[in-house]
């Protein structure tokens, strides 16, 4: 009897103990893989409260860890899966909408060369001709074609602003202008000052789709002392102020520094032709630093005098001197006269110099643009 009474006490110990164990929750992570993290959640969360419950600390902490290990594995699972779903969509590949560095500079160089066909146009013109003063290249917006400014040769005859737009020569003749505009570089902003009829006009540009738009305009009539903006009269100071705010003047630069005659822009937009030897794409320019190289700057030179026959013929070999604070490469004239006529190119911008040196017992050096250099020598 006692043996009896044992053995049934041993089998209602064994059936607690199967029923103690944590259910549902090993369930729920063991179900399809397919199912998301968002799933997994939505199903604790609407599980009788009774099989979600964390079990006592005096169960079995094992199966809790492998719960919690379970649902490591889910989570990490789903993410991958997630992944793989992402990785199908993106391509890693670079959009074909982007252009090859060649292809995008053989399009700067036809856009380049309908400026030489248009100043050509305006040779040609007998009135053009008369009136073309001196041209600036400026980027003015932010493609890598830049802006033609040419300066017609009169004080306020007016100011030609080129630009390229569907292979053609865009220009807006700014009215009354004199001496250049101002513009932020790359900033696609520009303005110039205007006289017409004794009153003075402001006025503050864009490019947009290769067309010329006029953002804001003042005007200062002289005669009557009042002031304009956008057709409203304003006081003087309001008038300044708004013209402050509407051109940022602070990093603006102007085309008259640099400017210089026809005949030397279309030396200088020959010489940005990627087929040119002062081209930094070719083998004229030191890879380590970006500098020319002696031969690259003789080349310049070489380019130039094709157009200039008279001009001397210089020496290859070269040595690097100091003007000004910028180094050039000084190269002397192979023969000499009654002066020592010498070459010196930027070693950086490529821009050249003509040095001339009295001979005599107390030589008298000058130096200055290789054209004035030229023309010093045999005129225009």
């Amino acid at each position: 009897m006692k043996n009896k009474l044992l053995l049934l006490l041993a089998i209602m110990l064994l059936c607690v103990s199967c029923s103690s164990t944590t259910p549902s929750v090993d369930r729920i992570g063991d179900t399809d893989s397919k199912s998301s993290i968002d799933d997994y959640d939505s199903a604790i969360e609407n599980k009788d409260k009774s099989a979600v419950e964390e079990p006592d600390d005096s169960g079995d902490t094992e199966d809790t860890e492998d719960t919690e290990d379970t649902k490591d594995t889910k989570d990490t699972k789903d993410t991958k899966d997630t992944v793989d779903t992402e990785d199908t969509v993106v391509s890693p590949d670079v959009p074909d909408t982007v252009e090859p560095p060649e292809s995008s500079r053989v399009a700067v160089d036809e856009e380049l060369r309908l400026y030489l066909d248009y100043i050509d146009e305006l040779r040609k013109d007998t009135y053009w001709n008369d009136m073309l003063g001196s041209m600036s290249l400026v980027f003015i917006d932010d493609d890598d074609v830049p802006e033609l400014v040419i300066d017609r040769s009169y004080p306020h005859r007016g100011v030609l602003i080129c630009t390229v737009s569907n292979g053609a020569v865009e220009a807006i003749l700014a009215e009354g202008a004199g001496g250049g505009i101002n513009y932020v570089e790359r900033e696609n902003e520009f303005t110039y000052i205007a006289i017409m009829q004794d009153a003075y006009h402001h006025v503050v540009c864009c490019i947009e789709d290769g067309k010329f738009v006029t953002l804001r305009e003042g005007i200062h009539d002289a005669i009557e002392s009042k002031w304009y903006w956008d057709g409203r009269e304003i006081s003087s100071s309001a008038y300044f102020a708004l013209l402050g705010t509407a051109f940022d003047s602070n990093n603006s630069k102007y085309t008259g520094v640099d400017s210089i005659r026809a005949a030397d822009m279309i030396f200088e937009i020959n010489m940005r032709l990627s087929d040119s030897p002062h081209s930094a794409t070719g083998d004229t320019r030191d890879p380590s630093s970006g500098l020319l190289t002696s031969d690259g700057a003789y080349a310049i030179y070489d380019f130039w005098r094709d157009k200039h026959p008279y001009a001397p013929i210089i020496s290859r070999q070269s040595v690097i001197i100091e003007h000004e604070g910028e180094k050039y490469y000084y190269f002397p004239a192979k023969y000499t006269y009654m002066y020592y006529y010498n070459v010196l190119v930027h070693m950086e911008s490529g821009k050249m110099l003509g040095m001339q040196i009295e001979d005599g017992m107390d030589p008298v050096t000058t130096v200055g643009p290789i054209d004035d250099w030229y023309n010093s020598l045999y005129g225009n």
